[in-house]
């Protein structure tokens, strides 16, 4: 019964439905379910037939009673199944940060907003073996909302979208069954996944490989030349232009606050192993509750603690090279 399973995916393509942009919000309207009989439909109806036949054949009363019964909860069914999907409300909500490798977990709503209470409806994303699912089978009571969480996977770094879900019933005996395909717009940001084993931090002036503390030297702008200032720090290029003599000024940062580098890292490492070792060592600041700074390209942190603050660098070391 292969062929039976993948008779929706092939119906919706050969009606060539016009495509829906995502939104958070959808409401599942009449033109958006289908329904087909399933493998105990298409049994049901083939007995049903054949004593139709048999009882045409010999003439039995009680034949006709029984098919014309059959077939009448058949219809009955098909009725009701299509109705315990139509007109639900379904909304989905971005999912909260993971790192690469590790499952997201989307939110869904399901709302009913006809006085219908929905039964055994089943939400799973379209993703040939990428998602897995939490309680796929939902009953959302009458002017109720139930909440579905739908895992899938993160295998690489960035953001991730809400693959398109597939909202599905049986209900009530299982001979039909009514599905709608959904686009919600729902996002997740991948981390970068931790380096296991990275070189240690050094809680003393001796910092780890990959990590610079600010000693002075960071430029500061220009200020007029005063008598004593030593010759390394006199802007003679400022002179040579014919501005004068001035001397460039440095400041100095508070000791303590740690700056992890892009350039002290990638030399040494490919660019993904480069993004793990980062992750791990603000994951360990973070822990450690210490001031840093992130110093990568197209991203500049000030020196900071807290969440936000480490929320902000990972999701830039997420994005890093990435478009968004």
């Amino acid at each position: 019964m292969n062929w039976l399973a993948k008779l929706p995916d092939a119906l919706a393509h050969r009606l060539g439905r016009a495509p829906v942009p995502p939104s958070a919000n959808a409401r599942l309207t009449r033109e958006r379910v289908y329904i087909l009989p399933t493998a105990a439909g298409l049994l049901s109806a083939l007995t049903v037939l054949l004593i139709l036949l048999a009882s045409i054949n010999y003439g039995l009363g009680l034949g006709f009673a029984l098919s014309f019964l059959l077939a009448g909860i058949g219809v009955v069914t098909l009725v009701l199944t299509y109705r315990n999907l139509a007109g639900l409300h379904v909304r989905a909500c971005d999912a909260a940060p993971v790192f690469c490798g590790t499952p997201a977990a989307f939110i869904v709503d399901l709302h009913d907003g006809s006085g219908a209470a929905r039964h055994a409806l089943e939400v799973r994303a379209r993703l040939q073996g990428a998602a897995s699912l939490a309680d796929p089978y939902v009953d959302v009571p009458a002017h109720a909302e139930r909440q579905c969480l739908v895992r899938v996977d993160a295998p690489a770094r960035g953001t991730l979208t809400l693959p398109a879900l597939r909202v599905s019933t049986t209900f009530p005996l299982g001979l039909f069954r009514a599905w709608s395909d959904l686009d919600l717009a729902a996002r997740c940001t991948v981390y970068p996944r931790p380096e296991p084993r990275p070189p240690p931090l050094a809680s003393a002036p001796g910092l780890a490989p990959g990590i610079a503390r600010t000693s002075g030297d960071d430029f500061a702008g220009l200020r007029d030349y005063v008598p004593g200032d030593a010759p390394a720090h006199i802007a003679w290029t400022a002179l040579a232009r014919g501005s004068g003599l001035v001397t460039r000024r440095f400041q100095a940062e508070p000791a303590g606050q740690i700056w992890l580098r892009w350039h002290s890292v990638s030399p040494q490492l490919e660019t993904e192993q480069a993004l793990m070792r980062l992750t791990r060592w603000i994951l360990d600041l973070a822990t450690e509750d210490r001031a840093f700074g992130l110093d990568v390209p197209g991203c500049l942190r000030a020196p900071g603690r807290g969440r936000a603050h480490v929320h902000a660098c990972l999701c830039a070391l997420a994005c890093f090279g990435r478009r968004q």
